[in-house]
């Protein structure tokens, strides 16, 4: 930290309202007092470190006095050199007792913000909680939080270089004053140089940042879609790309690296010209006995002390300039959240192990009887499209298909009844009581949901359907079983423990969508919820399926269930069906080993015929509305829509 310029970069193209922000020094403030008690310390270990060269220097004049003969000290030769020595070894223990403490507090802090931020994140809806793309967000975790931490970690140096500068600087001017205005003055000049030129390394520096920001979120972009690359044959051209995006950021950072050093090199050449205009001057005064030896030792040790604090203050001044950014760019992330929520105390230990929460019990006002919503209602901002005024019902052990054209919003209906998307209109009503916070209601074991392109992460398969659960390998094996995943687990090279890749690349597209429906059995949940997941799945394998359940009734009672598909010419007789989605294989199978007379219930978007056949209840939408509800055999009679889409087959044509 001492005797080092180490510029960052600023930007100037965050744009947000001022509402709820908070200064970068009350940011380091608040961050200090998280760990009091360490911050104490760790600012007293430093104190020492930056004023006890003030003590050497001292010692070091009575030395030379000594040798001299200008002034004689009164402990001798000998006890002077073991005062030095004791000073010595008094700062190098204060060094390595700060760099312990400093560890423990940065790291402490660090962890802080990034819990922060991580919560935060996870606590918005789903689909407003990333604002910006994975690889711009693991940039504003690592290094946009590592400039916070910096411009919070100067503040520990703040005394010790207060008290070293105002006393090495009041010394000397009372040892020669006329000296030190001539010693000082270039100094300034170099300063000044040092700051005209920091604005251009910031601009070097932001082109650095933003170039890797760049590499890193088109690696992440890649990894994602490693699928689609290699099914267009275009590796050469993502290489290519690639390539180019590494040349930028070469240039770049060239740039950077030569400027820093330019700067390195005028604050070493400082200290190195005020050292030669210190002995040119000094052997006039010497020569005239006004200058002792040991004043000309001190001075040269003072001013070196006084250099190192001043290029420090700047490097600090740099840091919190740069958290300042840093802290808007943390706010964008958070979707323009108060930047206090950034720096927020929450309990950490980071000496423990963490212990994994138990899975939240199924009290008995949660088991389903029936979920309703009343005039649920959401609208994408600046598209326009979304639902508005949807009713729906949804019975214990139900299985209710939501249809409709492309773009009639059922998507964005079930998102909105999960929480998911903050729903604008409406209410929940779970078993006749009000759901305040559909987010933070409807999740696991009340409801679980499954996307239409579901993602799992970079770890091994065990690890990615219990998601931090402690449930036994028999509950996954039953899962997995549910999943009609068990044949595939045994072709997996390592089982259980096969690490599937980023995004599960890993595994087929089937296997992909039954493991994001393993992962919901394992959770047992009331409400299963999904979002069309057979577009993967062979003819075969759905048609094994469906031939197992649906003979059985066991997926509910009503008329669509019957498989009537109605009569006269509005409702034709269809074939016997060859398959359908997968997944109400695994919810026949849930609903048939379900205790006591309320059962799982299921609420799924298809628009394939066999799952309409089989639905207990259809809601047709149509540009964002509820179009009609009830069985096939009722809307094909009644709703001209119903029989457009019919009349389309769905997938099967």
């Amino acid at each position: 930290m001492i005797g080092r310029l180490d510029l960052i970069d600023t930007s100037k193209d965050i744009a947000l309202p001022p509402e709820g922000n908070m200064g970068t020094w009350r940011m380091a403030g608040r961050l200090a007092a998280f760990r009091p008690g360490l911050w104490l310390v760790d600012a007293a270990l430093w104190g020492l470190v930056w004023s006890l060269p003030v003590a050497s220097g001292l010692v070091i004049k009575a030395v030379f006095d000594h040798l001299t003969g200008a002034a004689p000290a009164g402990l001798g030769l000998g006890g002077l050199l073991a005062v030095l020595v004791g000073i010595g070894a008094a700062r190098i223990l204060a060094i390595l007792g700060g760099i312990l403490v400093n560890v423990d507090f940065i790291e402490l802090i660090s962890a802080l913000m990034r819990l922060n931020l991580l919560s935060y994140v996870l606590d918005q809806p789903g689909a407003k909680a990333m604002t910006e793309s994975s690889g711009k967000a693991v940039s504003r975790f690592r290094d946009d939080v590592d400039d916070l931490r910096f411009a919070t970690e100067w503040t520990v140096d703040l005394a010790g270089m207060a008290i070293g500068g105002v006393v090495s600087l009041v010394m000397l001017l009372r040892i020669e004053p006329r000296m030190t205005v001539v010693v000082f003055a270039p100094l300034i000049l170099i300063v000044f140089l040092v700051h005209v030129l920091k604005t251009r390394l910031e601009r070097y520096r932001l082109a650095s940042r933003k170039a890797t920001s760049r590499v890193t979120g088109f690696l992440g972009d890649v990894y994602g879609g490693i699928l689609a690359v290699k099914a267009a044959t275009a590796e050469e051209p993502v290489l290519g790309h690639f390539q180019m995006l590494n040349e930028t950021r070469r240039q770049a950072a060239l740039k950077d690296t030569l400027l820093t050093a330019l700067l390195n090199t005028l604050f070493g050449s400082a200290q190195s010209i005020g050292t030669g205009l210190i002995l040119l001057l000094s052997a006039s005064l010497l020569r005239a006995g006004s200058f002792t030896v040991g004043d000309l030792a001190l001075f040269i040790l003072l001013l070196t002390r006084v250099t190192d604090i001043m290029f420090a203050v700047g490097n600090m001044l740099a840091w919190h300039k740069q958290a300042g950014v840093s802290r808007d760019r943390l706010r964008a992330l958070m979707g323009g959240a108060p930047a206090a929520s950034v720096v927020a105390h929450r309990p950490l230990d980071l000496t423990r192990p963490q212990r994994v929460p138990p899975p939240p019990a199924l009290v008995e006002g949660d088991r389903l009887r029936q979920l309703q919503v009343q005039g649920l209602g959401y609208t994408h901002a600046g598209s326009g499209h979304g639902v508005r005024g949807i009713d729906l019902t949804v019975r214990a052990g139900e299985f209710v298909v939501v249809t409709g054209r492309v773009g009639s919003g059922k998507t964005t209906l079930l998102r909105a009844l999960l929480g998911l998307l903050p729903a604008q209109e409406g209410r929940l009503m779970w078993n006749g009581r009000p759901v305040a916070d559909a987010g933070a209601f409807m999740v696991p074991p009340r409801a679980a949901y499954t996307a239409q392109a579901p993602r799992l992460f970079s770890a091994t398969l065990r690890e990615n359907l219990l998601m931090g659960r402690p449930d036994s390998d028999d509950a996954v094996m039953n899962a997995i079983r549910l999943a009609v995943l068990d044949e595939d687990l045994g072709r997996l090279e390592s089982g259980l423990d096969t690490v599937v890749g980023p995004r599960g690349v890993k595994l087929s597209g089937g296997q992909l969508q039954r493991a994001a429906a393993a992962r919901m059995f394992v959770r047992r949940p009331q409400l299963l919820v999904f979002d069309d997941l057979s577009s993967a799945l062979d003819i075969e394998t759905e048609a094994r399926l469906w031939d197992g359940i649906f003979g059985s009734g066991d997926i509910g009672s009503g008329s669509g269930g019957t498989g009537s598909g109605g009569t006269g010419d509005a409702a034709p007789t269809p074939p016997k069906p060859s398959g359908d989605d997968l997944i109400i294989d695994q919810v026949a199978q849930i609903l048939a080993a379900a205790e006591g007379p309320e059962r799982p219930a299921c609420l799924v978007v298809s628009h394939r015929r066999p799952a309409l056949l089989r639905a207990d209840r259809i809601l047709l939408l149509k540009d964002g509305r509820m179009e009609d509800t009830g069985t096939l055999a009722e809307l094909l009679e009644r709703s001209a829509e119903m029989r457009r889409l019919w009349a389309g087959g769905g997938v099967e044509g």
